[in-house]
């Protein structure tokens, strides 16, 4: 899983988002059918941290389609921990904001390709 983790790149530095610590091994929990990972945007105050968790997200749906995805900020790490956990989430927020970071090209530059 971290090696999924680590083809995705943090919007504001050229850095992954495992390098950058924002995501750690004990950050993932596989149960089932499910996969769960905690993040933390790079500060409390972090204008992409709901971003950051939607690419997150697409990058581990995209390797394990048969899997569901749930991504969120680590409890008590951003100011707007329950926007951003429901703007990644809420399918229709979700695939709104796929479409805009596609349309822009951000999505195919911050998810590095093997």
């Amino acid at each position: 899983m971290m090696v999924v983790l680590q083809r995705v790149l943090d919007p504001e530095h050229p850095i992954n988002v495992v390098e950058m610590g924002l995501v750690k091994p004990d950050d993932v929990r596989i149960k089932g059918n499910e996969i769960h990972i905690d993040f933390a945007p790079t500060s409390p105050m972090c204008p992409m941290g709901a971003v950051i968790g939607i690419i997150i997200r697409k990058a581990v749906e995209d390797e394990f389609p048969e899997k569901k995805v749930v991504v969120q900020v680590k409890s008590g790490t951003h100011m707007r921990e329950e926007a951003c956990n429901t703007m990644i989430n809420d399918e229709d927020q979700y695939q709104s904001a796929i479409e805009k970071l596609t349309a822009s090209g951000a999505l195919e530059r911050l998810i590095v390709k093997d």
